[in-house]
Parts: C-alpha cells; sequence; structure tokens
C-alpha cells in the first residue's frame, strides 16, 4: 500500500514538474518574441532593425504589423515609445517588403507609383532624369518609407555663382540641378520616395564637361 503511494505521488510530481517546465518554456519563447526597443532621437526602423541584427529588406513589414498602433504618419517612430521586435523565426517575417517610389514632373502632382510587391528588381521610368536615365531600376528597398525632397537652389532668373572656364560660360545652379537629379536617382534605386523642389523640364542628368545654363526652372510644383 505504502508502495503504490510513492509511485502516484512520483506521478504526480513528475506531471506537475512537466507542466511547469512547458509553461517555462512557453513564457521564454513569449519573452523572445516581445523583445522590446525604446525608440531614440534619431531612430526609425530601419536603423532599429539593422541593430538588432534583423535584415529590414525581411522583417520591415512584420514591425510594422506588430507596432502598427505606435506609429506615426509614414510609419515613423516617436521618441521614448516602445517598439516590439519581429520574431526572428516568425512566418510573417518572410513576407517581401514592397517599395513605393515617385519622383514629381515639372507641372503636376508628385507622380508617386503604387507600392508593388517585391518591387526591387523592376524598372520604372522618370523622364525628369532625362532619356538616357529616366528608367531607374529599383535595387533593394533598404530606404522604404523615407521620403525625401531635394531642393538644388538659385534657378530661373537666379543662376547663382557664374564663371567663364575655357571659354564657356559656367552657372551654379545648372550643376547643383545635375547633382540633385543624380541623388535623386541613387535614392529611388534603394526604394525611397522622391520629390524634385527645383525643376527643370527640359534638363535632365547630361553628361557635358559643361552644362548650358537656361532659365527655365521653376519651383514646385510650377512657380516662377
Amino acid at each position: 500500500m505504502m508502495r503504490d503511494s510513492n509511485i502516484h505521488i512520483k506521478i504526480v510530481v513528475r506531471f506537475i514538474l512537466t507542466i511547469f517546465l512547458a509553461f517555462a518554456a512557453a513564457l521564454l519563447n513569449l519573452n523572445a518574441q516581445s523583445k522590446e526597443i525604446i525608440a531614440k532621437n534619431g531612430d526609425g526602423i530601419y536603423k532599429i532593425l539593422r541593430n538588432n541584427g534583423l535584415n529590414p529588406d525581411k522583417y520591415t513589414e512584420s514591425f510594422i504589423e506588430l507596432n502598427k498602433t505606435r506609429l506615426g504618419k509614414d510609419n515613423t517612430l516617436f521618441i521614448g515609445v516602445k517598439y516590439r521586435l519581429p520574431d526572428a523565426d516568425s512566418k510573417t517575417s518572410e513576407i517581401v517588403a514592397s517599395v513605393n517610389t515617385g519622383i514629381s514632373d515639372s507641372t503636376s502632382e508628385p507622380s508617386t507609383t503604387k507600392p508593388a510587391a517585391n518591387a526591387a528588381g523592376k524598372t520604372m521610368r522618370y523622364d525628369i532624369l532625362g532619356p538616357k536615365y529616366a528608367n531607374v531600376e529599383i535595387k533593394s528597398s533598404e530606404l522604404k518609407g523615407a521620403v525625401y525632397y531635394l531642393k538644388s537652389g538659385h534657378g530661373g532668373p537666379d543662376p547663382g555663382a557664374m564663371g567663364n572656364y575655357q571659354g564657356n560660360v559656367v552657372c551654379e545652379d545648372e550643376y547643383a540641378y545635375d547633382v540633385t537629379l543624380r541623388l535623386a536617382k541613387n535614392l529611388i534605386e534603394r526604394g525611397a520616395t522622391v520629390y524634385m523642389i527645383t525643376i527643370d523640364k527640359n534638363d535632365g542628368i547630361r553628361d557635358n564637361s559643361f552644362l548650358k545654363p537656361d532659365k527655365d526652372e521653376v519651383c514646385y510644383p510650377n512657380l516662377t
């Protein structure tokens, strides 16, 4: 009789121990999946994911889904707010991030393209970049969600600094505009949305040694 009682006690103890270990494992797993980070000044989704060893291309969508009630406009982060990190083994983290790219033209509202799933590898056309560079290959989504407003300065009746080199009139605004267009192209290739504030509908990216000056630049959307 005593022997049977001891067996029953051992069975009960083992059962309780099994339940306890299972609960502890579940709790540890939950904690691992619910790791939280407090956003600091300068933090964005890309930076937080990268700093915590998570590939932004793979985990951005999961991060947004986990924290959609804590995000600001265009998925910005608030300083001092806690944000959950996605589980590295989560099925939802395997969603391919979409890319939202765009650039304004000289007269219309910003011609932002609609988000396209797995847009990396696709080619988008932006005539403002000029015929040679208008077709832009989207190489990655590392800047997905980032919006840039680029202003090269001067333009129209104001050429900026002027000089004469090898018999050519050189104007600051033409070169600043060309460099800014090249920056816009690089940002778009990485998934960013870009709007040009200074706009020249005739001058895209130019590879000439000397850029011919003109005065037809406008300020977005079409202001002299």
